[in-house]
């Protein structure tokens, strides 16, 4: 009668963590079907390899660890630690939806004059390990492309992102070359923003130092580069009034480096090849907002 009543409750124990084991074993061998997949989409341009792939249910994440993206074009070797898939969809060739995660990028420090050498002159002694965001939702039906978030930063450095609302996005069968021919498409809004975490003062010191000058005037000298009479300028199309608060907000990230955003609204939807000469539209036609905060 006891051994019963101990294994009923033990059985359907078990019985979970079977399920539970099956359901774990089964999406990740799905996701890690999907990756290789878009992966070997890729072969053409790069060769991606990764040492371990492996799925945890309980916070429903794909983590590959250690990967090699070989561009073959120039033979160059990207290293990256992790790459994590929080989201994505695995019956579509090309995902309706991904929410992923690139962490450790190796940058080079060893050549002069290279992005990571330059990084390190303002004083950071640490290797510099970059990150990668990326999360959108893609609706083929409606052709609709909403990039939510591609995000570039490195850890307390500073991040730049952006987002993006496309519209006449078809993919068809064969996505690389949809989004090599993105002159058809239609652009309905866009964000683009820059988190700083300690770059800029710390640049800021370094051309102090380097120019005998205090930080004061090098952030004066840096705000006085803005020319708002130029006609490829951003400001130039603006409205008095607009153009001064704009200005107000640059020059409040200057002083007290946080977060700026860029927004362009177009008051309705326009080419990509209208987008890219959107600094000569009037503030009637496009809206621009410059934040800090």
């Amino acid at each position: 009668m006891y051994g019963k009543k101990i294994w009923i409750p033990s059985g359907i124990l078990l019985i979970g963590v079977i399920i539970f084991l099956c359901i774990q074993i089964f999406m990740g061998f799905q996701i890690e079907k999907q990756m290789n997949y878009l992966f070997g989409k890729m072969a053409n341009y790069v060769d991606i390899n990764y040492e371990t792939a492996s799925y945890s249910l309980l916070s429903s994440k794909m983590t590959f660890k250690n990967l090699e993206i070989r561009y073959l074009k120039n033979n160059s070797t990207l290293y990256v630690k992790n790459l994590v898939i929080y989201d994505i969809d695995t019956t579509s060739d090309f995902p309706s939806h991904m929410d992923m995660h690139l962490a450790g990028l190796r940058l080079n420090n060893s050549k002069p004059g290279s992005i990571a050498a330059q990084i390190q002159e303002l004083g950071y002694s640490h290797p510099i390990k970059l990150y990668i965001d990326l999360s959108y939702t893609y609706n083929k039906k409606e052709k609709d492309l909403v990039i939510e978030r591609l995000s570039l930063g490195a850890d307390d450095i500073g991040a730049l992102s952006y987002s993006l609302h496309l519209g006449n996005v078809d993919m068809g069968n064969d996505s690389h070359n949809a989004l090599k021919e993105y002159n058809h498409f239609l652009v309905y809004s866009s964000v683009l923003s820059y988190r700083d975490d300690s770059a800029f003062n710390k640049y800021v010191e370094y051309q102090a130092i380097a120019k005998g000058i205090s930080e004061e005037k090098v952030r004066d000298d840096i705000f006085n580069l803005i020319d708002t009479s130029k006609e490829g300028s951003i400001f130039f199309n603006m409205s008095d009034e607009v153009r001064s608060e704009a200005l107000a907000q640059v020059r409040k990230f200057i002083n007290n480096p946080a977060t700026i955003s860029l927004s362009i609204t177009p008051k309705k939807p326009i080419s990509v090849e209208d987008w890219l000469r959107i600094k000569k539209s009037s503030q009637e036609e496009v809206r621009f907002d410059i934040n800090v905060y």
